[in-house]
């Protein structure tokens, strides 16, 4: 999300930050919910980087890739940099979990954490549907102002054969999502990972030149399953979660450093930001909470 807002912000680096509050901000005021908490990435997913090693291996080169894109990375990690301590004095609880990824943190709180509430993810990463049931747990697009259904059966095994180009995982190559799916349906019923091999090895055996390639690649496809698989890594994130307490206080706010540095920077967007934000944060009170762990 903070990403995206780098780009949508641009012409106004200093403030881009204030494009994901603004986001939060018009969801809550069509969708009221008790509580809210923005997840963060702790620090390099070393257990990740030991299951694939080439784990976003390429995102430096495509950071550097043009001006333009080297440029809006740096309004992205200043963004993230000055988040907290606005997020802070506008009431909202900060939360990571040593080690992971903020997908994990959010994992961990939808599925441990709050087990029993009902919980919406603003997020317009694809991969977070694995977590949702269509009812308890779901996940709103900002973008798109709408919100995703439940995971389909199988989702996981179908995003472990196909891989995905933003993460650097491969998955299983010349598969793609048609492939995927017509393997996938075309085999018996299974439990787990295991069952799907065994599977494959019969169909492969028996000619079928998808399945045999599913058989050989199976160790690195194991891996990269767990690279992806959410719901694995939300037991042990919970048990790692730091969550920062926010105060509401407007004043502080609107006096936060950054935010008088952006402004002063960018006069020429003072009728466009001040306005809207001063009621933003304002009204945001009334409707932000404070995370309690459930009994």
């Amino acid at each position: 999300m903070a990403y995206r807002n780098a780009w949508r912000m641009r012409p106004w680096p200093d403030l881009a930050f204030l494009g994901v509050l603004q986001e939060m901000f018009e969801f809550l005021q069509n969708d009221p919910h008790d509580y809210l908490v923005m997840c963060f990435d702790d620090r390099p997913p070393k257990f990740r980087l030991r299951l694939w090693p080439e784990y976003k291996s390429h995102r430096g080169k495509q950071r550097k890739s043009s001006p333009e894109t080297e440029k809006i990375y740096g309004i992205y990690r200043h963004s993230v940099s000055v988040l907290p301590g606005l997020l802070e004095r506008l009431g909202i609880d900060a939360a990571r979990a040593r080690g992971y990824e903020g997908d994990d943190v959010i994992g961990a709180l939808a599925l441990r954490r709050f087990s029993g509430s009902g919980i919406t993810i603003i997020s317009e990463d694809l991969d977070f549907i694995q977590l949702c049931d269509g009812d308890r747990v779901r996940v709103y697009h900002p973008s798109k102002r709408e919100y995703g259904g439940a995971c389909p059966d199988g989702w996981l095994y179908r995003k472990m054969l196909v891989g995905d180009a933003s993460d650097n995982l491969p998955g299983l190559p010349g598969v793609g999502p048609v492939k995927a799916g017509k393997l996938l349906d075309s085999l018996p019923p299974f439990q787990g990972f295991d069952e799907l091999v065994e599977h494959a090895r019969d169909r492969g055996e028996k000619g079928d030149p998808t399945a045999g390639a599913l058989y050989r690649e199976r160790e690195n496809l194991r891996r990269q399953m767990r690279v992806i698989d959410l719901r694995r890594t939300a037991r042990i994130a919970n048990r790692r979660l730091a969550i920062a307490r926010g105060l509401f206080d407007g004043e502080a706010a609107m006096r936060y450093p950054p935010l008088v540095r952006g402004m002063a920077e960018h006069t020429d967007v003072k009728p466009l930001a001040i306005l809207p934000f001063k009621r933003l944060f304002s009204r945001m009170r009334p409707v932000i909470g404070h995370l309690e762990e459930e009994a």
